[in-house]
């Protein structure tokens, strides 16, 4: 049994957990470097499908920090000096809530610094809900550690995909 998770750990890395899979191993480090910019590149792709890419004239009422994806890219956002221990920059952006250490060791969440809930109501946001722009960042943030997407009154049009169905770990939904 130890040989075999010291295997899957030697064959888990970072990219193989998240970039341009539709599912992460949450075991996996999966928000250590480069899990992280692959977790950014999905926040800044789901705001573009949100019709947010001029920062100046950007529909959104708040957006803070998600607005630096459209002049930054994500390596120049989460570059950190080396040996900083701090969470990501989207930890500190508009609506966003991520694990926490004390959360992860007290069993709420998983990972550590992995996003864990968008809370963005009454925020002038805008986007067909059934589209893949909208839809594919955000299924692979749910399999990232998303768990609550408050996304209520805001401009959403379009019917609920099945793609909606596979966020089995979605604890709170909120659209109307």
């Amino acid at each position: 049994k130890q040989r075999k998770r010291l295997s899957n750990a030697a064959a888990c890395s970072p990219l193989h957990c998240c970039a341009a899979l539709m599912y992460c191993q949450l075991d996996c480090a999966c928000c250590r470097p480069a899990g992280q910019l692959h977790v950014c590149r999905q926040l800044a792709a789901w705001y573009r499908a949100t019709n947010n890419i001029n920062p100046v004239n950007g529909p959104w009422d708040e957006e803070g920090g998600w607005d630096q994806t459209s002049w930054r890219n994500c390596s120049q956002l989460l570059a950190a000096p080396t040996g900083s221990s701090s969470p990501p920059a989207y930890c500190s952006w508009f609506g966003i809530t991520c694990c926490s250490r004390a959360e992860s060791s007290a069993g709420r969440c998983s990972p550590v610094n992995a996003v864990t809930a968008i809370d963005l109501p009454l925020n002038n946001l805008n986007a067909s809900i059934s589209d893949a722009s909208f839809m594919a960042p955000l299924l692979q943030l749910h399999a990232c550690g998303l768990t609550v997407a408050n996304l209520e009154q805001n401009c959403f049009n379009g019917s609920m995909s099945d793609d909606w169905g596979k966020m089995v770990k979605l604890q709170e939904l909120t659209l109307a």
